[in-house]
């Protein structure tokens, strides 16, 4: 599997602007500490935080890593779609040949049964 610059992309960027909104709201509540004394939150503040940071990256990295499978399995379908029509013909010639051989092997039968009857 081969990760493109598009695939990057899609990774990173939503990975970077969750983790500055995460610093902005940290921020923002280190900014309310100073103001207003909430420290006995402000320590889960920053747990829970950092937790969804991490769990959305997580996720994110497997949703970005299933559909990069995804568009391998869709170009090795495309592929194996294209050589069975470039080889389409030429089976097709096999298989009608077999059963015209068959055809004249069952006739060749059915006339030996008629000249016995």
């Amino acid at each position: 599997m081969k990760w493109d610059k598009l695939t990057g992309t899609i990774l990173l960027v939503p990975i970077v602007l969750f983790a500055i909104a995460l610093y902005g709201f940290l921020g923002g509540a280190y900014a309310y500490n100073t103001w207003r004394n909430i420290s006995p939150i402000y320590s889960y503040t920053q747990v829970v935080g950092i937790a969804s940071f991490l769990g959305f990256a997580a996720f994110w990295t497997a949703i970005v890593y299933l559909i990069a499978l995804l568009r391998d399995n869709e170009e090795l379908l495309r592929k194996n779609a294209d050589l069975l029509q470039a080889n389409l013909e030429k089976y097709t010639e096999i298989g009608s040949k077999h059963l015209k051989e068959a055809r004249d092997l069952i006739a060749q039968v059915l006339g030996i049964l008629k000249r016995y009857e």
